[in-house]
């Protein structure tokens, strides 16, 4: 299995940073107590029903709502701090998970690669985000890449979890492994980044 690097790419980290300053600068409280008020106030259970709240209640957007529930209920969320409890949410089919394994090994192996697990997809960063890797609903893998569609690459048709600067998608089919191409993919949006 693959260790995950650090969860984020130093630049990642100081955006998370500057989320968290800018929820004590603009609002008076810290994390801590957005945290403590949100245990003891919010009427709704659900990760989304809360985040709506803290919108029409407090204002606060989705970082900074998303910011404050993982520091109100961490069991609940699994964070960055846990990447393998991520990656195990994440590819619950083995093949998936083997196929994840299989390129975050191959890009492992490149400098300066951070490999971090999110909720939602697994990100694939240098400088800065160049590929993201998720399961499929139907089984298999996406695999967002910041590259141009073309040449086995699709457009990204709707909006993902992701960066905004992956502009296209590859798919992994169940039980597919990356080929050369998806390789040759991934190491070209690497050297972009």
């Amino acid at each position: 299995m693959t260790k995950p690097a650090p969860p984020a790419a130093p630049r990642q980290q100081a955006w998370f940073a500057a989320v968290r300053e800018g929820i004590e600068r603009e609002t008076g409280r810290s994390v801590g107590d957005w945290a403590k008020l949100v245990r003891e106030t919010c009427p709704v259970t659900g990760h989304r029903e809360r985040q709506v709240w803290l919108k029409q209640t407090h204002g606060l957007g989705v970082n900074r709502g998303g910011t404050i529930l993982q520091a109100a209920f961490p069991s609940d969320y699994p964070g960055w701090g846990d990447p393998d409890g991520l990656l195990n949410a994440l590819f619950v089919a083995p093949a998936d998970r083997a196929a994840y394994e299989a390129i975050a090994a191959e890009a492992a192996a490149w400098e300066a690669v951070t490999i971090g697990p999110r909720k939602q997809f697994v990100g694939l960063s240098r400088r800065f985000q160049f590929a993201a890797v998720s399961p499929a609903k139907a089984g298999g893998l996406k695999i967002g890449l910041a590259l141009p569609e073309g040449e086995g690459r699709l457009a990204i048709k709707r909006k993902e979890p992701w960066s905004e600067r992956l502009k296209s998608v590859r798919a992994l089919a169940a039980g597919d492994g990356p080929d050369a191409g998806l390789i040759a993919d991934l190491r070209a949006a690497y050297e972009l980044s």
